[in-house]
C-alpha cells in the first residue's frame, strides 16, 4: 500500500509488486508495482509504477527513481 496524492486526489494505492536486487556489493534494484485499486479519492485506480536505483546491503541505504502512470476513474 502506498499513501498517495494524485492530481489533488488523496488515498492509498493498493499494489502488487515484484522486484529484484543485486545482493553482493552495491548493486542495482528494479521493482514493478502494479496498482490494483485504491482507497478514498483513489478508489478504482489502476496503473503501474517502476522503481529503479541502487542499494547497498552493507549500509542498508540507497536511492531510487519512480516512474509510472496512475489512471483514475471518471469523477
Amino acid at each position: 500500500m502506498i499513501e498517495a496524492k494524485v492530481r489533488g486526489a488523496r488515498g492509498n494505492l493498493l499494489i502488487k509488486n515484484a522486484g529484484v536486487f543485486q545482493s553482493t556489493g552495491d548493486g542495482n534494484i528494479v521493482d514493478l508495482q502494479v496498482v490494483t485499486g485504491g482507497t478514498g479519492d483513489l478508489t478504482g485506480a489502476t496503473g503501474a509504477i517502476r522503481a529503479s536505483g541502487l542499494f547497498s546491503p552493507t549500509t542498508g541505504s540507497g536511492s531510487s527513481e519512480y516512474e509510472g502512470k496512475i489512471c483514475l476513474p471518471p469523477a
